[in-house]
């Protein structure tokens, strides 16, 4: 048994490609920490070569540029970034949601308003009389 032999244990049973988990649209992140099924490659990002035994990252995408193998290091970088992208665009759809349900209170509350009724019954009698 290595070192790594506990992370290569995934829903009890053992994992020979790796942890795979979409991180971006159709572009994956693969924990890969098997020896017997890998090769050794090297980092794309830094240029190091990671061992065969050695926990790595892959970046699996068809139209990803950041599609490769990556050192851990490198591969979290990568991952970080794009989570802290994620929370930038989740901040920036919470602002809008709580901008859109002020608009909504209000339009419901004017809806409720009898002048709103009024007005608009007397809008819907003028197009009928215009026909």
């Amino acid at each position: 048994m290595d070192e790594f032999e506990d992370l290569r244990q995934y829903h009890g049973f053992p994992v020979w490609l790796g942890d795979i988990r979409e991180f971006k649209r159709n572009t994956f992140a693969i924990f890969k920490c098997n020896p017997k099924y890998q090769r050794r490659v090297k980092c794309k990002r830094c240029g190091v070569v990671i061992p065969k035994n050695l926990p790595r990252i892959q970046v699996v995408g068809s139209w990803d540029w950041d599609a490769g193998h990556y050192c851990l290091s490198c591969g979290l970088e990568l991952i970080n970034a794009v989570v802290a992208r994620y929370k930038e665009v989740k901040a920036d759809i919470e602002k809008a949601l709580a901008d859109a349900n002020v608009i909504i209170r209000t339009a419901k509350s004017a809806k409720e308003r009898e002048a709103y009724k009024e007005g608009i019954a007397l809008g819907r009698l003028c197009v009928e009389l215009v026909k």
